[in-house]
């Protein structure tokens, strides 16, 4: 639902769940530096839970987990890196929060039938806070 949203992203936190629906980064977690012109590398996260929020009812069907204090949590989110750099670049990936680990199933650098990968075979990182990308590529990391 988070690639399927039918409103645009507002950059809010629209379920209070601490996490905006969209959240931009640089390589270091930090500001993007969207005045640079030599900016090549970008990230975005995508909280799953947000699009559920804005989902009529009838189609929310079980998609994000009660937690002890009452509210939702997001069932995944999802982090965005793409490089347009030619050269390789190390980006920190933020905390998933508790109970969630980050797995890649996109790298377009990866070789065919390696690149995409369904979510049964998608590949745990590890460490979790980084991922290399390779020049010119775009990963996607999943956290549930």
């Amino acid at each position: 639902p988070a690639l399927q949203r039918r409103t645009f992203f507002s950059g809010r936190d629209i379920n209070q769940d601490a996490r905006p629906d969209i959240k931009w980064y640089g390589p270091e977690l930090d500001e993007p530096a969207w005045s640079d012109p030599e900016l090549r590398t970008i990230s975005y996260q995508l909280d799953g839970a947000e699009a559920e929020v804005r989902a009529p009812k009838s189609t929310r069907a079980g998609s994000a987990e009660a937690s002890a204090a009452g509210k939702a949590q997001p069932a995944y989110l999802l982090f965005v890196m793409l490089n347009a750099s030619w050269e390789p670049k190390t980006v920190k990936i933020p905390d998933p929060g508790p109970e969630r680990t980050w797995a890649r199933v996109i790298d377009t650098s990866q070789p065919g039938g390696k690149d995409f990968v369904d979510e049964e075979n998608r590949v745990k990182l590890d460490p979790q806070d980084r991922y290399a990308i390779a020049p010119r590529s775009t990963v996607v990391l999943l956290a549930r």
